[in-house]
């Protein structure tokens, strides 16, 4: 009497199959993370003109005021864009 073969995968096919999914993972979770680093790298570089711009503003329409502060541009930066700023490592303060 003949046994009926059941179907599906054999161990071996499921470990190749693995295999080459843990390779295409290799490959691309590394260009991910640059891409990713390298967009910030940006980002903090267009902010940074972001402050510098509204710093040379608020210079123009203050010449006899000092700014010492973040809080000092709150008129020309956003409560967000001043917290961004004093926890971003990679943000100077342009009166520095």
């Amino acid at each position: 009497m003949k046994q009926k073969r059941k179907k599906g995968f054999t161990l071996i096919e499921m470990l190749v199959v693995l295999l080459v999914i843990t390779a295409l993972v290799l490959i691309f979770v590394p260009n991910l993370l640059k891409q990713s680093n390298k967009a910030k790298g940006q980002s903090d570089t267009a902010f940074q003109q972001v402050v510098d711009n509204q710093y040379v503003l608020y210079k123009h329409d203050h010449p006899d005021q000092k700014v010492d502060t973040w809080d000092d541009l709150s008129g020309y930066l956003s409560k967000k864009q001043i917290n961004e700023a004093k926890k971003n490592k990679h943000i100077r303060a342009p009166w520095q």
